[in-house]
C-alpha cells in the first residue's frame, strides 16, 4: 500500500510540474527503487517494488498489467537471488496476504452486496485475515478477531501517515523553514496510531494465544 500511495504522490508531483507522461513513469520508477534500497530492501518492499515497477512499464508500454503475474515474478525475482527467502516469515505472509486480498476480497464483497468504500476496507481486511490466519496460528500461537475491526482504522491511518512522510521529505528541500511543522504532523499521526493499535488491543476478546 505504501508503494502505491508513493507511486500516486509521485506522478501527480510530477504531473504538476508539466513533465510528459512517459518520463513521469520512468522517473517515478527510479523513485521506487531508490525508496526500496533507502528502507532496506525487505522482502515485502522488495515484493511491492517489483510489482510496481512492472505496473509502471505496462504503462510506459502501453500493455494491461496482470496482478497475479506481477505477484508471480516478483516471487521468482527474489528468490532468484535468495531461495531460503522462501522460508521467512515475512516472504510468506507478504505474498499470502496479497494474495489473498487480490483472490478473496472482491468475492467477499459480492457476498456483502454493497459497493461502497466502508465494505470495500472490510473485504480487504477480512481477506488479509482470512489468508494468514494459519500462518499466524503455526508461527506465533496466537488468533487475533480484532485484527479485522483494527485495519478499518490503521490502515487509512498508515495512509495518511505515508503522505504526511512523504509531504515532509519534500518540505526538508523545498520549504525547510515549515519541516518542523510537516514533522510535527507526521509525529501526532505516529501517536495516533501506536494508541489506536494500544485501544483495540484491549478489546475483551481481541487476541488469545494457543498452547
Amino acid at each position: 500500500m505504501n508503494i502505491a500511495i508513493t507511486a500516486f504522490i509521485l506522478l501527480v508531483f510530477l504531473k504538476i510540474l508539466r513533465i510528459p507522461r512517459k518520463p513521469r513513469y520512468v522517473l517515478a520508477l527510479i523513485a521506487l527503487i531508490f525508496y526500496n534500497f533507502i528502507t532496506g530492501a525487505q522482502p515485502s518492499v522488495v515484493r511491492a517494488v517489483i510489482m510496481g515497477s512492472v505496473l509502471l512499464i505496462g504503462l510506459l508500454l502501453e500493455r494491461e498489467v496482470n496482478i497475479y503475474n506481477s505477484l508471480s515474478f516478483a516471487a521468482l525475482i527474489i528468490l532468484s537471488f535468495n531461495p531460503l527467502q522462501l522460508e521467512e516469515i515475512g516472504f510468506q505472509l507478504s505474498f499470502i496476504s496479497v494474495l489473498s486480498i487480490v483472490y478473496l476480497s472482491p468475492k467477499i464483497e459480492n457476498i456483502l452486496r454493497f459497493k461502497n468504500f466502508a465494505v470495500k476496507s472490510f473485504s480487504v481486511s477480512l481477506a488479509a485475515w482470512v489468508g494468514t490466519f494459519l500462518l499466524i496460528i503455526y508461527y506465533f500461537k496466537i488468533i487475533s478477531p480484532v485484527t479485522i475491526l483494527a485495519n478499518l482504522v490503521i490502515v487509512p491511518l498508515v495512509t495518511v501517515l505515508t503522505v504526511a512522510g512523504f509531504i515532509l521529505i519534500l518540505s526538508i528541500f523545498f520549504l525547510p523553514a515549515l519541516a518542523h511543522i510537516f514533522g510535527l504532523t507526521a509525529g501526532v499521526i505516529v501517536f495516533l496510531l501506536i494508541k489506536s493499535a494500544q485501544i483495540f488491543s484491549l478489546i475483551p476478546g481481541a487476541y488469545f494465544y494457543l498452547k
